[in-house]
């Protein structure tokens, strides 16, 4: 007997199914297949404000509001047209042209549609926009800092951006807000180098806040900043030789300042180990000798020190000088040109400079004058000086003081 109602219930749950699946297909063949009229709302499709342009070449307004404006559209039709439409099929404009004067409007709405529906109503049949004067400003750009840590002995410069000015347009009533154009440099952290960033551009209002008003633009939203980063140190004083010649057992340099305190780009004045006052050519200093030398700084380096001569005193140690009176058939003479010459002298005098012992020791053969003629050739006539140089084949450090010439006679005269 249970088992009889079972069977009888699970029965007309059948039924119950079968009769919902003939429903739901009798449905879709209605909707489907008979394609009966659709009614149907489209929310929030925006209205474009058209002659923009003109308006403002013709007479320099310009449009601040208005411009996100939207409107509900219903339509109807058959549902297989209807289940097509999207906001993209609806153009929605607000003609502007008309307008000739600052002020409030308000602009009829006009709505198509590129489809096979009708268009039974819409949200709203107007839309009020202001109008202004349409100007043009120029702003100075000033800098600020943001968080950042100085190093002891390092100092931050005047920021260089890659502007000066920014050009602002927009409504005449929004302008007259702005107060100056800002480059909030970003976070630096701890800086010990000069450095570039880019950095947004702000507006700032007369109350200090940041102007983000949509209807202003300027030509630049973003720029590029150096940020100059100074070191301060004492660096010592130095001279160099020409030659190399001298040296600690054989010369005395001092100086009547060891050390300057500068100020430069950091990266510069840390890679300075010295700055050298000057360069001394040892053959020129004939003996001990003091000289003023102005102190010149590495481009881009300060003195702050108020040093601007040092004096340099040279004193030779165990050296002496020696006079050789070299034959003129020494002479090594370079003539590639084969120029025609003859000269007169028989001796060359040289000066050294060296130890006595090493300079007594040193023979005639091992100082060598030269003459180089590749300057002049056949055609050369007259009597020219030329300079001499002086070789000196010594295992120890001697050389010749001052510079040296020979007059040489060019031309027949000298055959």
């Amino acid at each position: 007997m249970k088992n009889k109602r079972m069977s009888r219930k699970n029965h007309h749950i059948a039924a119950k199914l079968v009769c919902l699946l003939i429903a739901l297909v009798l449905w879709i063949y209605v909707m489907d297949a008979e394609n009966p009229d659709w009614e149907e709302t489209f929310e929030d499709v925006p209205i474009s404000l058209v002659n923009t342009d003109d308006i403002e070449i013709d007479n320099g307004l310009t449009i601040y509001s208005g411009y996100s404006s939207t409107v509900d559209i219903t339509v109807r039709g058959r549902k297989n047209e209807i289940s097509g439409i999207t906001a993209d099929n609806f153009t929605v404009t607000a003609d502007v042209k008309s307008i000739k004067e600052v002020g409030e409007y308000s602009l009829p709405v006009t709505v198509s549609l590129d489809k096979d529906a009708t268009i039974v109503a819409q949200s709203v049949d107007s839309v009020s926009v202001l109008v202004d004067k349409k100007e043009t400003i120029t702003l100075d750009v000033k800098t600020r800092y943001s968080d950042l840590i100085i190093e002891s002995g390092y100092a931050l410069g005047e920021p260089d951006v890659s502007v000066d000015s920014v050009t602002v347009t927009g409504p005449s009533r929004y302008l007259s807000d702005i107060d100056y154009a800002e480059v909030a440099i970003p976070d630096l952290g701890r800086v010990t180098s000069s450095l570039t960033v880019y950095a947004n551009v702000n507006l700032i209002d007369k109350d200090g806040g940041v102007v983000t008003n949509p209807f202003v633009t300027m030509t630049h939203t973003e720029v590029s900043v150096t940020v100059p980063v100074f070191a301060y140190k004492e660096v010592p004083l130095s001279v160099q030789y020409k030659y190399g010649y001298f040296n600690d057992e054989n010369c005395s340099v001092t100086m009547s300042a060891e050390s300057v305190y500068v100020k430069g780009d950091a990266a510069l004045v840390n890679s300075l180990d010295t700055i050298t006052v000057t360069t001394i050519d040892e053959k020129k200093v004939d003996d001990d000798e003091t000289i003023s030398v102005k102190l010149v700084m590495p481009n881009g380096v300060e003195n702050l020190s108020g040093i601007e001569f040092v004096d340099i005193t040279v004193s030779n140690i165990g050296t002496t000088t020696r006079q050789m009176m070299l034959p003129i058939d020494y002479l090594v003479v370079e003539n590639p040109n084969d120029a025609v010459y003859e000269i007169d002298d028989n001796f060359i005098p040289v000066i050294l400079r060296g130890t006595d012992s090493e300079l007594y020791e040193l023979p005639y053969l091992s100082v060598t004058p030269k003459l180089d003629l590749s300057l002049y050739d056949a055609s050369t006539v007259g009597t020219v000086t030329v300079p001499l140089t002086i070789e000196i084949n010594s295992e120890y450090i001697i050389y010749e003081l001052g510079e040296y010439s020979i007059e040489v006679v060019f031309g027949e005269k000298a055959e």
